[in-house]
């Protein structure tokens, strides 16, 4: 359930884990997977990384270097 306005302002609501790399709350993603020291990545920003590094693949294999 989303928190309101009210509850943020009063702090009633309680404390959502969060992606460490792009800030989402554990309430806006699929998964959230831990690591050490509350490190957290979501599905999204593993599938997002997963294509970029499958881009740079391509593109080393081409013979070009897009870093």
């Amino acid at each position: 359930m989303p928190e309101s306005a009210v509850d943020r302002l009063r702090g009633t609501t309680r404390s959502l884990k969060q992606c460490s790399f792009c800030e989402k709350t554990q309430d806006r993603v699929r998964r959230l997977f831990s690591g050490i020291r509350d490190a957290f990545i979501c599905d999204e920003c593993i599938t997002y990384y997963y294509n970029a590094m499958a881009e740079l693949d391509r593109a080393e294999a081409a013979g070009g270097d897009k870093r």
